[in-house]
């Protein structure tokens, strides 16, 4: 049985040979249980081959598993339109490519690797800044508003698989009470490899839809989540490695 939260690796050395092997491949992985025999709900891969699958049923490719932090954690100061500064991971995270080591947490819904921005705009994937992001409800939020829950993050660097989780604890959609209360978490594979990303949403109040995805520091290569938004729902994006894709390929440029 696998821990709260922790994804599955999937099988490696498998090539793409279509359509039909990457959607079996995809049924290997799981959280909190064996992977159901049906397709499931998959997107992608983007450019440089990162997949998306989620827990929709009837068969389901991921598991709901809420990791509570509102308790354990620490709360993030946060206005309404705001980033943190840099905050330590715990640990070496590799995404598109790149060994990252802190993270800013935003207010409106999303994490970013690089340059802080106000807003998770423009769709994913684009040039404009903000790039180098994981977004999990892309929409105003203030978690400075009279009444609003807050955001809290915890690393989880001792554990095995270590993970940072950030949650958004019932924080109000700006303007309005709707408090809506999701999270990212982070959880790391090997150096070799880019790291596993798992959004969860607990409850949200009158959204169905919203920018949900990741997307490089150039922004030349990004994937959006297709699917509509609900309470209990799971969205994984997996790296090239997992989704039985041809290994990735780190190329160095020197920076002046």
């Amino acid at each position: 049985m696998s821990s709260a939260g922790e994804l599955r690796q999937m099988p490696r050395g498998v090539r793409a040979l279509g359509a039909g092997l990457l959607a079996a491949v995809l049924l290997a992985v799981a959280i909190l249980g064996p992977a159901p025999s049906a397709a499931a709900e998959r997107g992608g891969p983007d450019a440089y081959g990162y997949v998306w699958v989620d827990s929709r049923a009837p068969s389901p490719v991921v598991r709901f598993s809420w990791v509570d932090v509102a308790a354990t954690g620490t709360r993030v100061t946060l206005k309404d339109d705001d980033c943190s500064l840099e905050l330590n991971l715990g640990f070496q995270f590799r995404f598109y490519g790149t060994i990252v080591e802190t993270v800013h947490v935003c207010s409106n819904g999303f994490l970013t690797f690089g340059f802080p921005s106000f807003s998770p705009d423009p769709p994913i994937p684009d040039p404009a800044e903000p790039n180098d992001r994981i977004v999990a409800l892309g929409i105003d939020l203030d978690p400075a508003s009279s009444g609003s829950g807050g955001v809290y993050i915890r690393s989880d660097a001792t554990s095995t698989p270590r993970r940072f989780v950030a949650t958004w604890n019932g924080v109000y959609q700006a303007f309005t009470t709707r408090a809506q209360t999701f999270q990212i978490i982070l959880e790391q594979n090997s150096t070799a490899y880019d790291g596993r990303i798992l959004v969860q949403y607990k409850t949200l109040k009158q959204v169905s839809s919203g920018l949900v995805g990741i997307e490089n520091r150039t922004g030349s290569s990004g994937l959006a989540y297709g699917g509509t938004l609900e309470d209990g729902l799971a969205v994984a994006f997996l790296p090239p490695s997992d989704a039985g894709l041809p290994p990735d390929t780190l190329t160095a440029t020197p920076v002046s």
